[in-house]
């Protein structure tokens, strides 16, 4: 995963807009299509259907030659409960291509690659971008070393609000502890 220009073999540019302030902010990182695609069924999808093969063809950024694929991605066309935001889809990216597992990724979230400043951000992104493997490690991450009495009644709420096989593990224990 790289930002700006620099490529050094990606082959598809990734552009996210976010205009959640009513500025639009754009970010470009250019990445390998078969990296998402290995681990995300969203962009599995994309890059495979008739539509996605056709959106990561036709825009160009100005600072690419033609040819480049690019892929804009509008982070308010996600109807998400939570942020999305050009930070949480850095950490999917960095998830794609490390697992979680650089130094990178556990000094930006305090030690470890899911912490509770991007725990529910994740989860919700990782679902909405058919992850599943992020999923189920966000989920087990905030059931076993975030979840309290504090926070179990706006989880469960976040669970409910999304759908039945979001994250069934979490919603029972925050139903759990709250029953307590």
């Amino acid at each position: 995963m790289m930002e700006g220009p620099t490529r050094h073999g990606a082959d598809v540019c990734l552009r996210l807009v976010s205009d959640e302030t009513g500025i639009e902010e754009v970010v470009t990182l250019w990445t390998h299509r078969c990296v998402l695609a290995t681990r995300s069924a969203y962009f599995r999808k994309l890059f495979s259907t008739a539509v996605g093969a056709a959106v990561a063809t036709n825009s160009q950024p100005a600072d690419s030659g033609s040819g480049d694929n690019v892929v804009t991605l509008r982070l308010t066309d996600f109807d998400l409960p939570t942020q999305f935001d050009p930070e949480t889809f850095h950490d999917i990216v960095r998830f794609c291509y490390t697992n979680g597992d650089d130094s990178a990724s556990r000094a930006a979230a305090g030690g470890g690659f899911v912490s509770p400043h991007n725990a529910t951000r994740l989860l919700v992104a990782a679902d909405a971008l058919m992850m599943e493997s992020l999923k189920q490690r966000c989920e087990s991450e905030i059931e076993f070393h975030f979840l309290d009495e504090e926070n179990a009644a706006q989880l469960l709420e976040l669970c409910d609000m999304m759908s039945q096989q979001f994250a069934p593990r979490l919603a029972l224990a925050c139903r759990q502890l709250l029953q307590k």
